[in-house]
């Protein structure tokens, strides 16, 4: 399998952006503000959580079609040491806080911006990390006490009847679903434990896949699975099966700086730097690999996590 070097390179601005590249960040976010969208205009968003800032913040670019990620501005600013951001299907962004050790529901509105954070409601959590919104529960990894708990998500967006899914795992970090199965890595005992899931329940844990190395996250892509190793700051590609489990794992891509996060847009992967304040991006090849990476965006701070998404 191939790899794919980081190169460190800035792609140009595409003509889908709403300024221009050296407009200041005061004046992009009022560029946008004032852009006032009544209803989608299908402009895709890049939002990456900025975990060293306070109060916290998540970064919102938009996502050109070349695959770069420019008009990056600052929303969402509250809570100390938000980690990690993801998506339900209703225009609602939930973000986990590990300086507070909850989650944060947030409504995305059509330019891109997230400015009503409120408690989503989430307790009994003990170290909560990362979440998925899937079929109406929201799945969250509490790293301290080794559980996925699993949360009723009520029609306003709230979290509610919380209670642990499964327990054992060992120093988990973002949960990925897919296929009907639950993704869970592992960075105690660089393994991913995959679970059948079937509405709230959790249950058939095992190990899948081989030679992860702290790995912080698992996503999907198509019938491939992408594992970020934080230690040797790479990202290994696995072939994902019908029945759940991950083969042939191998390295497709390294030199990247403490990657914590990956999503995907079109035939282009986002992958946050978190050593270094940036967020790569990689073309994906047909067999799945990773090739032609280089930096995108800009004005990132300790970034742990990235989510596309258009409102």
């Amino acid at each position: 399998m191939s790899t794919g070097k980081i190169k460190k390179s800035l792609f140009l601005c595409s003509l889908f952006t709403l300024t221009s590249f050296n407009a200041n960040a005061s004046e992009q976010k009022s560029l946008r503000e004032t852009e006032v969208f009544t209803a989608s205009k299908n402009i895709t968003y890049a939002f990456v959580t900025n975990y060293n800032t306070s109060p916290g913040s998540v970064s919102s670019c938009i996502v050109n079609k070349d695959g770069t990620l420019t008009n990056c501005v600052a929303t969402a600013q509250g809570l100390p040491g938000y980690y990690r951001i993801n998506f339900d299907d209703n225009n609602n962004a939930y973000i986990t806080s590990v300086g507070t050790n909850s989650v944060s529901y947030c409504p995305v509105t059509y330019n891109g911006f997230l400015p009503a954070c409120v408690a989503a409601g989430a307790t009994g959590l003990s170290g909560a990390v990362g979440t998925v919104l899937y079929k109406n529960y929201a799945f969250i990894t509490s790293q301290i006490g080794n559980t996925i708990n699993v949360c009723n998500q009520t029609p306003n967006g709230t979290l509610g009847n919380c209670r642990i899914a499964v327990s054992g795992m060992n120093v988990p970090e973002q949960i990925g679903i897919h296929n009907g199965f639950a993704y869970i890595p592992n960075i105690g005992n660089n393994t991913v434990s995959v679970c059948n899931i079937n509405n709230s329940f959790v249950t058939n844990c095992a190990t899948t896949g081989t030679g992860f190395n702290a790995p912080e996250q698992v996503a999907f892509n198509n019938n491939f699975a992408y594992v970020l190793n934080w230690n040797t700051s790479s990202v290994s590609l696995c072939n994902a099966n019908s029945d759940g489990t991950l083969a042939n794992c191998n390295i497709t891509a390294l030199g990247f700086a403490g990657p914590r996060g990956i999503s995907f847009y079109n035939k282009y992967a986002y992958i946050t730097n978190m050593n270094d304040n940036t967020v790569s991006v990689c073309s994906i090849q047909d067999n799945g690999t990773l090739t032609d990476c280089g930096s995108t965006g800009y004005g990132f701070t300790s970034p742990s996590s990235i989510a596309i998404y258009t409102p």
